[in-house]
């Protein structure tokens, strides 16, 4: 199972290299040099909405844009099933645990 998923995201990361830049932000691949953007013409967006171009901002070429999910701090969320949720937390907390976000329901148990 995992041949067949390398053989299909080698080609994936080598095309979002050469494309990103010139579809997404309006630079050439390496992210350096203005160009008119792919899009040009084809979509429009309001310039309070351009979300892209806020990206553009921060898009400084394929590499530290690959680099940057290295580099930015891990995200961990955490479920678990319980009858309980609350006595679970305060069993956990009273073990030492930290909470940093309180117990909530997920969209699949919630009813």
């Amino acid at each position: 199972m995992t041949l067949p998923l390398l053989l299909l995201a080698i080609p994936s990361a080598l095309i979002g290299i050469f494309t990103a830049g010139p579809m997404l932000f309006g630079t050439d691949w390496t992210g350096h040099v203005k160009q008119l953007p792919y899009f040009l013409g084809s979509i429009e967006v309001a310039p309070s909405h351009d979300v892209l171009a806020r990206l553009a901002e921060e898009f400084h070429g394929p590499v530290m844009f690959a680099l940057h999910g290295f580099m930015a701090p891990t995200f961990w969320l955490a479920y678990v099933g319980v009858d309980d949720i609350n006595a679970a937390t305060d069993k956990a907390k009273s073990l030492g645990a930290t909470v940093f976000k309180g117990p909530s329901k997920s969209p699949a148990t919630a009813g």
